[in-house]
Order: C-alpha cells, then structure tokens, then sequence
C-alpha cells in the first residue's frame, strides 16, 4: 500500500501532471499569462535575439519561449538546462513555434512536452483551487489532512498518506468539480476520464510494475496487514525524531547503544527478583506503564472484538462522541469534523444514533451533478440543508465518514455539498466517550 500511495499516486501528480515542488519558474511565481498576442510579441523578440546573436536579450524571455524553441529544433544544451545554457545553443537560427490559442503563463508546444520534460495539467489556477479545497474540507480525525499550501517547496517531503488523502479525496472533489461539467473543455474532460480510470499513459516505473504482482502478493501472503511495512515506517518516524549532533556517521552506533542498553533494562526488570516494598512497586508498576506497548509488540494483528452481548440500560445518555471500530464518530456540534456519515437505511428500532439526512437533489438538478458521471468514485452532490425528519440508527448501520465540502454551483442555484465516501474495512467495536 505504501508503494501505492507514496510511488503511483506522487509519481502521477509529479510526473504526469507536473506538480513540481521544487519549481520555480512562472507558474510558481503566479505571474501574469501571456495572451495570444504578447507571445507572439516575446517570440519575435527571441527570434531578434537569435539573429542578433544576444544571448542577454534571449535570456530576457520566460525560460519557456527559450526551451520550446529548441525543443522544436531538437537542441538540449551539453551541459546544465538552465536558460542560458539553452540560449548559448540556439545561437545559431532555428525555427519557431506558433503562438497558442490560449492564455498560458508557461510557454510550450501546442502537441508536446515542454520546459524540459513536463506538460503542466495542474495549473496556478487549478492549484489554488485544490489548496482551497484541502483547507475548507471536513475531513474525520482518523486521516491526516495534506499541508495547505500543497505543491510548494515550504511543506517539505510530503507522506505516503498525503499522497493518499490528496490524489484519493481532494483531486476528486476538485478536478470533477472543474473539469467535469458540460462546459469544460474536451481536453480537461479527457483529462478528468484519464485520472479517474486510472489509464495512464505515460513510461512505467518500477513501482507501476511492481503494482501488477499485488494480486499474487494477496494470494500468496495473505491480509496486508500481516506483511506490510509499516514497523519500518515506524522506525524511520523514530530516526527522524532523534536529537543528533549532526555526526550522520555516528547514528547507526548510537542507535544500537540505545536499542541495546533498553532491551537489557527490560530484560533486568523482567527477570529479577524485587523487593516486595511499596517503593518497588510504584517503580515497576510506572516503568511498564511507559514501556509496556515496547515490550509487548504491536496488537494490530491480535486484537479481538469483546465477546457476548453488553447490557444495555433503559437509561440514555446523549455523549459527543462514539469510537466505533477504532474510528472515533461525533456530533456536529461538538466534533464537526467526525460526524459526516453514510449509513444504511434499516428499519432497526434499536436507538444509538440521532442522524440528520442531507437533501438530495430533485431530478431537474441532478443532472447538473458533475460527480455522478463517474459511480465508482462514490461521490454526490447533496443540498447543503437537512430534510424536516430525523433517522434513529444503531451504530451498527453506520457505513463510513464522508469527506464534506461546500459546493457553490451557479447552474443548480442553491447552496450543496460534496459527500465523498471514505469506506474502508474495518474492525467492530464500539467504545462510547462521553469527552
């Protein structure tokens, strides 16, 4: 699953789709884009440049008039691609590219790549949009919301889970949501069809193969969670969190010291005879308190549901939250964030939870609903209100959370929200909190 996430999933939105952190060029700057006709204007100057033999004055373009010309002459300076260097080896006369039909602020061929290696699909426009929507989404406490200011160099290196939460959550709330109503270009629309089936055309990478051999994986190994590597991750957080001197040559040592001098302070408590005073045993008893989940392992794989049926009170007590699965569920007025969920519609009358039911869209707006075109995604578009009557469900009937966000749609003309479904499998506990 980390392949998953943290290879395809950051290989897509970085390779693909030309989310570069590390970019610094105009489109990371925001800067103005070009109309139609200031691009020809900024061809002609290169080309003046050219003819004139002035590498300052080419070097005055964006770097993207600069590399596309000579990506359309097949040059690529000897040594770094920096714009100089491109401008040093389009001295010589060479053609150059026709303007685009469009605005753009990242000058490139009309039907290729450009600035190097990239076509820029995520633009400034788009990116702030999805930064937009990362911020003001109601996401349940058990994800990890992605930094804000996704896809700059300021956030850092970016998890496994980030990846997850942004190409499986936020992309989909908010590409369909841009591209894929009837008014948006085709290109956009194809573009949209092409992240959402995951049909990918572009070179593999060792982990788009290795991807093919999961099914086998499952077969042979069994449940993921078995055999994943997630005590790795683990140790890498640990490393991560060290306090060093900076001496990277002296942590593999320091390291074991450490592993080392701990596993024989365990070893020492666990084996020795103590004294049966009270001082002892307020020693010990705190010592396995912080250290029993190190000396015990992980029971992820061990853990059981409580056997037999609880005894239910005739007495209710209306408490902010419920842990449910190893995933907590509130109320909205006290724990927003965990209280948007899908659930089955029974006619149990066992009463746990009060649920209020979004309205649906009336059949003249569904089809204005750009997210029902794609069923898979598990995603709709409801009115952002509650009908008149409530649902009383035990908590058994409860299916997922759902990822929320406010919707403005100027074509339904009222206020919506998304409901993305955020199910996955889980165990069954409940365990109620009234905190």
């Amino acid at each position: 699953m980390h392949n998953l996430f943290l290879g395809e999933l950051r290989h897509h939105c970085i390779n693909v789709w030309g989310i570069d952190v590390k970019d610094k060029s105009a489109f990371a700057t925001r800067a103005r884009p070009h109309t139609p006709e200031e691009q020809k204007k900024w061809l002609d100057r290169v080309t003046d440049a050219l003819r004139k033999r002035s590498i300052p004055a080419v070097t005055q373009a964006w770097k993207g008039y600069v590399v596309t010309i000579a990506q359309l002459n097949g040059i690529t300076p000897a040594s770094k691609l920096t714009k100089r260097e491109y401008a040093k080896a389009l001295i010589e006369w060479l053609l150059i590219p026709p303007v685009l039909a469009e605005d753009t602020n990242d000058f490139h061929l009309a039907k290729g790549p450009y600035d190097i290696s990239k076509y820029r699909v995520l633009t400034a426009d788009v990116l702030s949009q999805l930064r937009h929507d990362i911020e003001h989404t109601f996401l349940p406490s058990w994800l990890e919301r992605p930094p804000k200011n996704f896809g700059s160099p300021a956030h850092g290196k970016l998890k496994a889970d980030h990846w997850r939460t942004v190409c499986t959550i936020h992309m989909v709330i908010t590409l369909v949501r841009l591209w894929g109503r009837e008014a948006a270009p085709e290109r956009k629309r194809l573009l949209l069809e092409n992240f959402c089936h995951l049909v990918i055309a572009h070179e593999l990478v060792p982990n788009h193969h290795l991807s093919l051999h999961l099914a086998a994986c499952l077969l042979l190994f069994g449940p993921v969670h078995g055999w994943w590597a997630f005590p790795f991750e683990r140790f890498n957080g640990i490393l991560e969190r060290l306090s060093t001197n900076n001496q990277t040559n002296q942590i593999p040592l320091t390291f074991m010291h450490t592993f080392t001098a701990g596993a024989e302070l365990r070893w020492t408590v666990a084996t020795m005879d103590w004294p049966d005073s009270e001082d002892f045993k307020d020693v010990l008893k705190a010592f396995r308190s912080t250290y029993g989940d190190m000396a015990q392992g992980t029971t992820v794989l061990t853990s059981v549901s409580p056997s037999g049926c609880p005894h239910i009170s005739p007495l209710a007590q209306f408490v902010s939250k419920v842990n449910h699965g190893n995933v907590v569920y509130g109320t909205c007025a006290h724990n927003i964030r965990n209280s948007f969920i899908c659930f089955r519609d029974t006619s149990s009358a066992e009463a746990f939870l009060i649920v209020d039911w979004y309205e649906p869209l009336t059949s003249s707006d569904l089809p204005k609903d750009p997210y029902r075109r794609f069923p898979l995604l598990e995603t709709k578009l409801y009115y952002n209100r509650f009908q008149a009557c409530k649902s009383v469900i035990p908590v058994s009937d409860v299916e997922t959370h759902f990822a929320a966000l406010a919707y403005d749609s100027s074509d339904i003309g009222a206020d919506c929200i998304v409901v993305h479904s955020l199910d996955r499998v889980c165990a069954t506990y409940i365990d109620i909190s009234s905190s």
